[in-house]
Protein backbone atom coordinates (compact mmCIF):
# COMPACT_ATOMS: atom_id res chain seq x y z
CA UNK A 1 0.00 0.00 0.00
CA UNK A 2 2.79 2.61 0.93
CA UNK A 3 4.42 1.31 -2.24
CA UNK A 4 1.43 2.73 -4.38
CA UNK A 5 1.09 5.37 -2.50
CA UNK A 6 4.81 6.59 -3.19
CA UNK A 7 4.10 5.64 -6.70
CA UNK A 8 1.22 8.19 -7.20
CA UNK A 9 2.91 10.80 -5.44
CA UNK A 10 5.86 9.99 -7.95
CA UNK A 11 3.89 10.67 -10.63
CA UNK A 12 2.08 13.66 -9.21
CA UNK A 13 5.62 15.35 -8.58
CA UNK A 14 6.47 14.22 -12.30
CA UNK A 15 3.87 16.22 -13.39
CA UNK A 16 3.71 19.61 -11.61
CA UNK A 17 7.73 19.74 -12.45
CA UNK A 18 6.40 19.52 -16.08
CA UNK A 19 4.22 21.93 -16.03
CA UNK A 20 6.31 24.77 -14.20
CA UNK A 21 9.31 23.32 -17.01
CA UNK A 22 6.76 24.23 -19.33
CA UNK A 23 5.60 27.68 -17.84
CA UNK A 24 8.92 28.68 -17.23
CA UNK A 25 9.92 28.10 -20.83
CA UNK A 26 6.98 29.93 -22.25
CA UNK A 27 8.10 32.87 -19.76
CA UNK A 28 11.58 32.55 -21.24
CA UNK A 29 10.51 32.19 -24.82
CA UNK A 30 7.68 36.02 -24.08
CA UNK A 31 11.00 37.61 -22.59
CA UNK A 32 14.22 36.74 -24.75
CA UNK A 33 12.29 36.43 -28.51
CA UNK A 34 12.26 39.48 -29.71
CA UNK A 35 9.34 41.13 -31.33
CA UNK A 36 10.43 42.40 -35.34
CA UNK A 37 9.20 45.06 -37.32
CA UNK A 38 9.16 46.42 -40.73
CA UNK A 39 8.03 49.65 -42.49
CA UNK A 40 8.26 50.83 -46.03
CA UNK A 41 6.73 53.93 -47.34
CA UNK A 42 6.53 55.45 -50.46
CA UNK A 43 5.43 59.07 -51.98
CA UNK A 44 5.61 59.42 -55.79
CA UNK A 45 2.18 61.01 -56.38
CA UNK A 46 0.56 58.66 -54.35
CA UNK A 47 1.25 57.43 -50.98
CA UNK A 48 2.14 53.37 -50.73
CA UNK A 49 2.61 51.65 -47.78
CA UNK A 50 3.42 48.56 -45.94
CA UNK A 51 4.13 47.41 -42.01
CA UNK A 52 4.52 44.30 -40.50
CA UNK A 53 5.15 42.54 -37.47
CA UNK A 54 6.12 39.38 -36.55
CA UNK A 55 7.18 37.03 -33.66
CA UNK A 56 8.25 33.27 -32.99
CA UNK A 57 9.62 32.52 -36.22
CA UNK A 58 6.75 34.01 -37.98
CA UNK A 59 3.99 32.09 -35.94
CA UNK A 60 2.44 35.52 -35.32
CA UNK A 61 2.56 38.02 -37.63
CA UNK A 62 0.33 41.25 -38.21
CA UNK A 63 0.32 43.12 -41.88
CA UNK A 64 -1.08 46.57 -42.61
CA UNK A 65 -0.90 47.85 -46.14
CA UNK A 66 -2.05 51.25 -47.81
CA UNK A 67 -2.69 50.97 -51.18
CA UNK A 68 -5.08 53.41 -53.31
CA UNK A 69 -6.09 55.00 -49.89
CA UNK A 70 -7.39 51.60 -48.64
CA UNK A 71 -5.91 50.35 -45.65
CA UNK A 72 -5.94 46.74 -45.00
CA UNK A 73 -5.24 44.61 -41.94
CA UNK A 74 -3.99 41.39 -41.17
CA UNK A 75 -3.49 38.78 -38.39
CA UNK A 76 -2.31 35.75 -38.86
CA UNK A 77 -1.16 32.73 -36.20
CA UNK A 78 -0.16 29.87 -37.54
CA UNK A 79 -0.34 30.35 -40.82
CA UNK A 80 -4.37 30.88 -40.31
CA UNK A 81 -5.93 34.25 -40.66
CA UNK A 82 -8.09 35.12 -37.52
CA UNK A 83 -8.45 39.04 -38.48
CA UNK A 84 -8.88 40.95 -41.77
CA UNK A 85 -10.92 43.92 -42.13
CA UNK A 86 -11.75 44.10 -45.61
CA UNK A 87 -13.03 39.97 -45.00
CA UNK A 88 -14.62 40.09 -41.61
CA UNK A 89 -15.96 36.53 -42.32
CA UNK A 90 -12.76 34.55 -43.43
CA UNK A 91 -11.05 33.94 -40.06
CA UNK A 92 -14.39 31.65 -39.31
CA UNK A 93 -14.54 28.34 -40.62
CA UNK A 94 -17.83 27.06 -40.65
CA UNK A 95 -18.75 23.16 -40.42
CA UNK A 96 -19.40 21.50 -43.69
CA UNK A 97 -17.85 24.38 -45.68
CA UNK A 98 -16.48 21.75 -48.44
CA UNK A 99 -18.47 21.41 -51.26
CA UNK A 100 -20.10 18.24 -51.80
CA UNK A 101 -20.32 16.32 -55.42
CA UNK A 102 -23.66 16.64 -57.24
CA UNK A 103 -24.76 12.91 -57.14
CA UNK A 104 -24.80 13.35 -53.61
CA UNK A 105 -26.61 16.09 -53.58
CA UNK A 106 -29.68 14.56 -55.69
CA UNK A 107 -29.46 11.69 -53.92
CA UNK A 108 -30.17 13.47 -50.42
CA UNK A 109 -33.02 15.54 -51.92
CA UNK A 110 -34.92 12.24 -53.15
CA UNK A 111 -34.35 11.43 -49.31
CA UNK A 112 -36.12 14.26 -48.25
CA UNK A 113 -38.76 14.43 -50.74
CA UNK A 114 -39.28 10.98 -49.87
CA UNK A 115 -39.51 11.86 -45.88
CA UNK A 116 -41.85 14.48 -46.48
CA UNK A 117 -44.35 12.14 -48.26
CA UNK A 118 -44.03 9.54 -45.67
CA UNK A 119 -44.89 12.69 -43.34
CA UNK A 120 -47.80 13.61 -44.52
CA UNK A 121 -49.01 10.37 -44.58
CA UNK A 122 -48.51 9.87 -40.84
CA UNK A 123 -50.45 13.15 -40.80
CA UNK A 124 -53.56 12.00 -42.01
CA UNK A 125 -53.62 8.77 -40.40
CA UNK A 126 -53.54 10.40 -37.19
CA UNK A 127 -56.44 12.74 -38.37
CA UNK A 128 -58.91 10.09 -39.71
CA UNK A 129 -58.30 7.99 -35.82
CA UNK A 130 -58.87 11.13 -33.62
CA UNK A 131 -61.98 11.75 -35.73
CA UNK A 132 -63.08 7.84 -35.13
CA UNK A 133 -62.21 8.39 -31.40
CA UNK A 134 -64.19 11.88 -31.00
CA UNK A 135 -67.46 10.08 -31.54
CA UNK A 136 -68.62 7.89 -29.01
CA UNK A 137 -67.34 10.71 -26.32
CA UNK A 138 -70.75 12.53 -27.20
CA UNK A 139 -72.51 10.62 -25.13
CA UNK A 140 -70.25 11.06 -22.34
CA UNK A 141 -70.07 14.83 -22.28
CA UNK A 142 -74.27 14.96 -21.74
CA UNK A 143 -73.64 12.72 -18.49
CA UNK A 144 -70.94 15.26 -17.75
CA UNK A 145 -73.51 18.57 -18.17
CA UNK A 146 -76.21 16.74 -16.00
CA UNK A 147 -73.90 16.42 -13.44
CA UNK A 148 -72.78 19.92 -13.84
CA UNK A 149 -76.60 21.09 -13.65
CA UNK A 150 -77.48 18.97 -10.62
CA UNK A 151 -74.22 20.92 -8.46
CA UNK A 152 -75.49 24.24 -9.79
CA UNK A 153 -78.65 23.52 -7.62
CA UNK A 154 -77.20 21.94 -4.91
CA UNK A 155 -74.29 25.41 -4.82
CA UNK A 156 -78.12 27.71 -4.86
CA UNK A 157 -79.86 25.64 -1.72
CA UNK A 158 -76.64 26.52 -0.05
CA UNK A 159 -76.71 30.30 -1.09
CA UNK A 160 -80.25 30.75 0.36
CA UNK A 161 -79.30 29.02 3.65
CA UNK A 162 -76.16 31.32 4.21
CA UNK A 163 -78.26 34.82 2.97
CA UNK A 164 -81.05 33.95 5.74
CA UNK A 165 -77.99 33.76 8.27
CA UNK A 166 -76.62 36.86 6.99
CA UNK A 167 -79.91 38.75 7.28
CA UNK A 168 -79.92 37.42 11.18
CA UNK A 169 -76.81 38.99 11.83
CA UNK A 170 -77.08 42.20 10.44
CA UNK A 171 -80.57 42.48 12.60
CA UNK A 172 -78.03 41.98 15.52
CA UNK A 173 -76.34 44.31 14.73
CA UNK A 174 -79.20 47.38 14.20
CA UNK A 175 -79.61 46.28 17.97
CA UNK A 176 -76.50 47.14 19.35
CA UNK A 177 -76.02 50.33 17.51
CA UNK A 178 -79.94 51.29 19.14
CA UNK A 179 -78.42 50.63 22.35
CA UNK A 180 -75.23 52.47 21.51
CA UNK A 181 -77.40 55.96 20.62
CA UNK A 182 -78.97 55.18 23.76
CA UNK A 183 -75.42 55.48 26.39
CA UNK A 184 -74.53 58.32 23.95
CA UNK A 185 -76.88 60.76 25.17
CA UNK A 186 -76.56 59.55 28.48
CA UNK A 187 -73.15 61.23 28.54
CA UNK A 188 -73.51 64.29 26.21
CA UNK A 189 -76.11 64.64 29.71
CA UNK A 190 -73.77 64.19 32.24
CA UNK A 191 -71.14 66.26 30.18
CA UNK A 192 -73.39 69.29 30.38
CA UNK A 193 -73.92 68.87 33.98
CA UNK A 194 -69.94 68.95 34.38
CA UNK A 195 -69.84 72.51 32.20
CA UNK A 196 -72.79 73.90 34.49
CA UNK A 197 -70.75 73.58 37.96
CA UNK A 198 -68.91 76.89 39.39
CA UNK A 199 -65.27 75.89 39.09
CA UNK A 200 -65.81 75.34 35.01
CA UNK A 201 -67.53 78.62 35.08
CA UNK A 202 -64.78 80.21 37.02
CA UNK A 203 -61.90 79.36 34.67
CA UNK A 204 -63.63 80.89 31.64
CA UNK A 205 -63.70 84.48 33.31
CA UNK A 206 -60.33 84.19 34.44
CA UNK A 207 -59.40 83.13 30.38
CA UNK A 208 -61.49 86.08 29.40
CA UNK A 209 -59.72 88.57 31.59
CA UNK A 210 -56.33 87.54 30.26
CA UNK A 211 -57.39 87.98 26.84
CA UNK A 212 -58.75 91.38 27.08
CA UNK A 213 -55.53 92.12 28.91
CA UNK A 214 -53.42 90.95 25.65
CA UNK A 215 -55.76 93.17 23.25
CA UNK A 216 -55.28 96.28 25.39
CA UNK A 217 -51.35 96.31 25.09
CA UNK A 218 -51.78 95.52 21.11
CA UNK A 219 -52.37 98.57 19.24
CA UNK A 220 -54.36 98.40 16.26
CA UNK A 221 -53.12 99.95 13.18
CA UNK A 222 -55.98 99.75 10.58
CA UNK A 223 -55.13 101.55 7.67
CA UNK A 224 -58.79 102.25 7.27
CA UNK A 225 -58.76 104.23 10.81
CA UNK A 226 -54.98 106.23 8.93
CA UNK A 227 -55.31 109.39 7.92
CA UNK A 228 -54.20 110.19 4.04
CA UNK A 229 -51.07 112.57 5.09
CA UNK A 230 -50.30 109.16 7.50
CA UNK A 231 -50.63 106.60 4.83
CA UNK A 232 -48.68 108.88 2.10
CA UNK A 233 -45.88 108.93 4.86
CA UNK A 234 -46.04 105.38 5.36
CA UNK A 235 -45.78 104.71 1.86
CA UNK A 236 -42.34 106.85 1.18
CA UNK A 237 -41.00 105.04 4.36
CA UNK A 238 -41.52 102.25 3.17
CA UNK A 239 -40.12 102.55 -0.73
CA UNK A 240 -37.36 104.61 1.30
CA UNK A 241 -36.24 101.75 3.18
CA UNK A 242 -36.67 99.18 0.24
CA UNK A 243 -34.30 101.16 -1.85
CA UNK A 244 -31.86 101.63 0.90
CA UNK A 245 -31.63 97.33 1.71
CA UNK A 246 -31.14 97.25 -2.45
CA UNK A 247 -28.33 99.72 -2.17
CA UNK A 248 -26.86 97.73 0.82
CA UNK A 249 -27.66 94.67 -0.99
CA UNK A 250 -25.58 95.89 -4.01
CA UNK A 251 -22.45 96.67 -2.22
CA UNK A 252 -22.70 93.57 -0.42
CA UNK A 253 -22.56 91.76 -3.72
CA UNK A 254 -19.22 93.78 -4.48
CA UNK A 255 -17.61 93.42 -1.58
CA UNK A 256 -18.07 89.51 -1.99
CA UNK A 257 -16.96 89.72 -5.74
CA UNK A 258 -13.85 91.72 -4.73
CA UNK A 259 -13.25 88.99 -1.40
CA UNK A 260 -13.65 86.02 -3.31
CA UNK A 261 -11.07 87.60 -6.09
CA UNK A 262 -8.33 88.45 -3.71
CA UNK A 263 -8.77 84.94 -2.54
CA UNK A 264 -8.77 83.64 -5.80
CA UNK A 265 -5.33 85.58 -6.83
CA UNK A 266 -3.87 84.23 -2.70
CA UNK A 267 -4.85 80.75 -4.02
CA UNK A 268 -3.61 81.14 -6.89
CA UNK A 269 -0.04 82.25 -5.72
CA UNK A 270 -0.36 79.17 -3.12
CA UNK A 271 -0.65 76.67 -5.98
CA UNK A 272 2.81 78.43 -8.16
CA UNK A 273 4.58 78.07 -4.94
CA UNK A 274 3.83 74.85 -4.11
CA UNK A 275 4.65 73.64 -7.83
CA UNK A 276 7.98 75.63 -7.80
CA UNK A 277 9.11 73.87 -4.71
CA UNK A 278 8.03 70.74 -6.35
CA UNK A 279 10.46 71.51 -9.38
CA UNK A 280 13.05 72.97 -6.94
CA UNK A 281 13.45 70.32 -4.72
CA UNK A 282 16.46 67.98 -4.92
CA UNK A 283 14.88 64.61 -4.71
CA UNK A 284 12.23 65.68 -7.34
CA UNK A 285 14.87 66.47 -9.77
CA UNK A 286 16.75 63.35 -9.27
CA UNK A 287 13.27 61.35 -9.87
CA UNK A 288 12.62 63.72 -13.14
CA UNK A 289 16.21 62.95 -14.57
CA UNK A 290 16.12 59.03 -13.61
CA UNK A 291 12.51 58.67 -15.54
CA UNK A 292 14.16 60.77 -18.62
CA UNK A 293 17.42 58.48 -18.50
CA UNK A 294 15.17 54.97 -18.92
CA UNK A 295 12.90 56.86 -21.38
CA UNK A 296 16.19 57.64 -22.81
CA UNK A 297 17.19 53.92 -22.78
CA UNK A 298 13.83 52.46 -24.08
CA UNK A 299 13.54 54.88 -27.15
CA UNK A 300 17.22 53.52 -28.14
CA UNK A 301 16.08 50.08 -27.30
CA UNK A 302 13.29 50.54 -29.99
CA UNK A 303 15.02 52.64 -32.48
CA UNK A 304 15.19 50.06 -35.91
CA UNK A 305 18.52 48.87 -36.79
CA UNK A 306 18.44 50.13 -40.60
CA UNK A 307 17.19 53.30 -41.41
CA UNK A 308 17.18 54.49 -45.19
CA UNK A 309 15.00 57.82 -45.83
CA UNK A 310 15.39 59.77 -49.36
CA UNK A 311 13.40 62.35 -49.97
CA UNK A 312 13.25 64.87 -52.85
CA UNK A 313 11.52 68.29 -52.59
CA UNK A 314 11.43 71.41 -54.41
CA UNK A 315 8.79 74.44 -53.96
CA UNK A 316 9.79 75.90 -57.35
CA UNK A 317 11.51 78.98 -55.88
CA UNK A 318 14.95 78.50 -55.57
CA UNK A 319 15.73 80.76 -52.89
CA UNK A 320 12.90 79.11 -50.72
CA UNK A 321 13.79 75.62 -51.22
CA UNK A 322 17.82 76.88 -50.36
CA UNK A 323 16.44 78.10 -46.90
CA UNK A 324 14.82 74.64 -46.04
CA UNK A 325 17.55 73.00 -47.24
CA UNK A 326 20.23 75.24 -44.77
CA UNK A 327 17.48 74.51 -41.40
CA UNK A 328 17.53 70.69 -42.53
CA UNK A 329 21.50 70.76 -42.38
CA UNK A 330 21.89 72.00 -38.83
CA UNK A 331 19.96 68.62 -37.91
CA UNK A 332 22.74 66.88 -39.83
CA UNK A 333 24.24 65.39 -36.83
CA UNK A 334 21.05 63.58 -35.59
CA UNK A 335 20.25 61.97 -38.62
CA UNK A 336 23.48 61.55 -40.38
CA UNK A 337 24.06 59.00 -43.44
CA UNK A 338 20.37 57.04 -42.77
CA UNK A 339 18.65 60.53 -44.55
CA UNK A 340 19.57 60.99 -47.82
CA UNK A 341 17.92 64.94 -48.99
CA UNK A 342 17.97 65.79 -52.61
CA UNK A 343 16.87 70.02 -53.40
CA UNK A 344 14.94 70.60 -56.83
CA UNK A 345 15.46 74.02 -57.39
CA UNK A 346 13.50 74.22 -60.26
CA UNK A 347 10.37 72.30 -60.01
CA UNK A 348 7.65 71.79 -57.56
CA UNK A 349 8.24 67.78 -55.96
CA UNK A 350 7.66 66.02 -52.68
CA UNK A 351 8.65 62.08 -53.39
CA UNK A 352 10.49 60.05 -50.98
CA UNK A 353 10.65 56.56 -49.08
CA UNK A 354 11.57 55.56 -45.65
CA UNK A 355 12.59 52.04 -45.08
CA UNK A 356 13.12 50.55 -41.54
CA UNK A 357 13.40 47.74 -39.84
CA UNK A 358 14.53 46.90 -36.08
CA UNK A 359 13.23 44.56 -33.03
CA UNK A 360 11.83 44.97 -29.59
CA UNK A 361 13.14 42.50 -26.82
CA UNK A 362 10.82 42.55 -23.86
CA UNK A 363 13.07 41.65 -21.15
CA UNK A 364 15.02 44.47 -21.44
CA UNK A 365 11.62 46.81 -21.55
CA UNK A 366 11.51 45.02 -18.14
CA UNK A 367 14.93 45.49 -16.83
CA UNK A 368 14.34 48.98 -17.64
CA UNK A 369 11.12 49.19 -15.79
CA UNK A 370 12.29 47.20 -12.71
CA UNK A 371 15.25 49.84 -12.22
CA UNK A 372 12.72 52.87 -12.68
CA UNK A 373 11.01 51.20 -9.76
CA UNK A 374 13.65 50.55 -7.55
CA UNK A 375 15.06 54.07 -7.84
CA UNK A 376 14.26 55.81 -4.17
CA UNK A 377 14.11 59.27 -6.06
CA UNK A 378 11.81 57.99 -8.59
CA UNK A 379 9.25 56.67 -5.41
CA UNK A 380 9.71 59.93 -3.54
CA UNK A 381 9.11 61.66 -6.61
CA UNK A 382 5.91 59.90 -7.53
CA UNK A 383 4.53 60.44 -3.45
CA UNK A 384 5.34 63.90 -3.49
CA UNK A 385 4.00 64.46 -6.84
CA UNK A 386 0.33 62.93 -5.41
CA UNK A 387 0.59 64.94 -2.07
CA UNK A 388 0.84 67.96 -4.85
CA UNK A 389 -2.08 66.48 -6.73
CA UNK A 390 -4.15 66.45 -3.86
CA UNK A 391 -3.03 70.22 -2.57
CA UNK A 392 -4.16 71.34 -5.81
Amino acid sequence: MLHILLFLLKIIGIVLVSLLGLLLFLIIIVLFVPIRYKLDVTVKGVIKGEAKVTWLLRAISFRATYVEEQLRMKLRILGRIFYDNQEPGRGKRKKGHKKRPRKERSRKKKENAEFSQEKSKEKDDTLKKLEIEQKPETSDETELMKESILEQKADTGQNTVTYQRTEESLTNQSEELLKMNDDSGKIQKEAAKILETPQVKKLETDTGVLRSKVSDREPDFDEEDLSFFEKFVRKISDKINTFFQKIRAVFQKIKDIFKSMIDGVFHIKEKIRKIRDFYYDKKNNAGILSTLRSLQNILKHIHPKRLDVEFEFGTGDPCSTGQILGILAVFFAYYGDSVKIIPNFEDVVYEGRVFCYGRIRLFTLLIICIKLKLDDNFNQMIKNFKQLKEDL
